[in-house]
């Protein structure tokens, strides 16, 4: 049985670290996502769409912290 009340994605802003920050507060954890870059795929995504992912993922409960070393 996982007694982890919190977890830590670390890792740039993909769709891999995206699912495994969704998979912690499916199993009811809260998350931190610790991006490098400045938004989610920054090379896929403009601003608005970096921003409406960042929007879906922070009503979830995930706390995100881009620009982050």
């Amino acid at each position: 049985m996982n007694s982890a009340k919190h977890g830590v994605v670390v890792g740039r802003a993909a769709t891999s670290p995206y699912e495994l920050a969704e998979a912690f507060r499916h199993h009811g954890m809260q998350v931190t996502w610790l991006i490098r870059g400045p938004r989610f795929l920054r090379r896929v995504l403009d601003e608005n769409g970096g921003a409406l992912v960042d929007d879906i993922a922070r009503s979830a409960g995930v706390d995100i912290h881009y620009g982050a070393k």
